[in-house]
């Protein structure tokens, strides 16, 4: 009878090391002398090793276990916290970024970064150093700019910011550009006009994500905003993967608040490969395209043709880091912009009070990653859709000249920009 009590003591002792060595792993307080991860999984040194060892071991038959997942893994380079980038951060604490382009200046190419929470744009060098003097918060800090992308337009040497504004009269969300140009200097901004999109968003913070100006051959500039949720919606239809979103609209060519817009030419279906809840980002370096996703921690990298304004190929998904227990650990990514062909620059949100605390340690960043050796093979430039995709992409191109016929005449006749 004595030696079964002596058992269940022990029993009951494995249990209760057990249960307080996952309070430490899960974020909770850890006892004075325990050790915690970076990833917010901590291990406690106090346990015995075999408890440990059990602690510590992840469970098989997970994503990360199968081998196309990791050859599918992104190369994380290097990584910066954007409040370590600036010489003088201006009494800011938070940079909460949410969208970004490359875009010369002073004979030089810079990284561009909008922010949520500020006003000001940051100038950053492609180095990403600490507290490089060179590196500036551009314009006054302001409150709350609620932009979500930045693109350059190279004809005129300014950019394009957009931010989603309440329309009462539609009761619907609208985009609306704001036109920046740069002082000589570059330490400050003045917005030209703000122009609306003739988009409706019916769902509240579901508007554009990334933002990509566009001049073709013959002159025509194009506007492509990239839809946050699953066929630009929310709810259950905007968490339904696969069914990413562009639009590409057109400058109504008139001057001024009140008179300018951008009319929609074009809804452009991302590739279903592209299986993604969201979509926070785009990037484009010649005809290769690069779409992130904040909630599916990856990146959708394909072919685009600007001449017919359709994704050329069915593309490759590639995913950011995990932790041991393959649990996402970039968990806001927003911005994203090419380096080169093979290394790309990605910037993050403030993590979010309901995210686990494993997501705050790359929040607030700017990381850089490159593609698997062989991404190039998965991704060959100029790679063709399948029959399939072809045929959804006319079908949505009839549609869409059919709309565009019926509210303002056949598009692409007006004065563009």
């Amino acid at each position: 009878m004595e030696h079964r009590r002596v058992i269940c003591v022990l029993y009951v002792s494995v249990l209760v090391l057990l249960i307080s060595g996952i309070g430490v792993c899960e974020g909770r307080a850890a006892p004075e002398g325990a050790s915690s991860s970076a990833n917010g999984r901590g291990r406690s040194s106090y346990l015995p090793s075999f408890v440990q060892q059990v602690l510590q071991r992840r469970p098989k038959g997970t994503e990360c276990d199968t081998l196309d997942f990791r050859k599918s893994m992104l190369t994380r380079i290097k990584e910066m916290p954007l409040i370590g980038l600036f010489g003088d951060i201006k009494g800011q604490t938070k940079f909460e970024a949410s969208g970004m382009t490359v875009a010369p200046h002073g004979g030089r190419d810079w990284l561009w970064i909008v922010f949520d929470n500020l006003l000001a744009i940051g100038r950053v060098d492609e180095q990403f150093e600490f507290r490089d003097q060179r590196d500036l918060l551009v314009g006054e800090i302001g409150k709350d700019s609620q932009f979500e992308g930045l693109t350059y337009v190279k004809s005129t040497g300014r950019f394009f910011a957009v931010e989603e504004i309440y329309n009462d009269a539609a009761h619907a969300l609208e985009p609306y550009t704001h036109e920046i140009a740069l002082s000589d200097d570059g330490t400050t901004y003045t917005t030209i006009q703000r122009c609306p999109v003739h988009y409706e968003f019916k769902y509240e913070n579901k508007g554009f994500e990334g933002l990509h100006h566009h001049e073709d051959a013959h002159g025509h500039k194009y506007l492509l905003g990239l839809c946050e949720g699953n066929f630009c919606s929310g709810g259950a239809e905007g968490r339904t993967t696969g069914n990413g979103r562009i639009i590409v609209s057109q400058f109504n060519g008139q001057a001024g608040d009140g008179a300018c817009g951008w009319d929609v030419v074009k809804e452009v279906p991302i590739p279903p490969a592209a299986n993604f809840v969201d979509y926070s980002g785009m990037a484009f370096r010649g005809n290769k395209a690069a779409v992130v996703s904040q909630e599916s921690s990856a990146m959708w990298v394909g072919s685009f043709d600007f001449e017919a304004l359709e994704f050329t190929s069915e593309g490759a998904v590639y995913h950011f880091p995990r932790d041991n227990h393959c649990d996402m650990i970039f968990c806001n990514v927003e911005g994203v912009q090419w380096l080169d062909d093979v290394r790309l620059v990605i910037a993050s949100d403030k993590a979010k009070k309901d995210q686990p605390f494993r997501c705050v340690d790359h929040d607030q960043r700017v990381s850089i990653f490159a593609l698997p050796v062989h991404a190039a093979a998965l991704n060959p430039p100029g790679e063709h859709l399948t029959k399939k995709y072809t045929n959804l992409m006319y079908n949505n191109q009839q549609l869409q000249q059919q709309q565009s016929i019926s509210k303002m005449g056949m598009p692409g006749t007006g004065e563009i920009l």
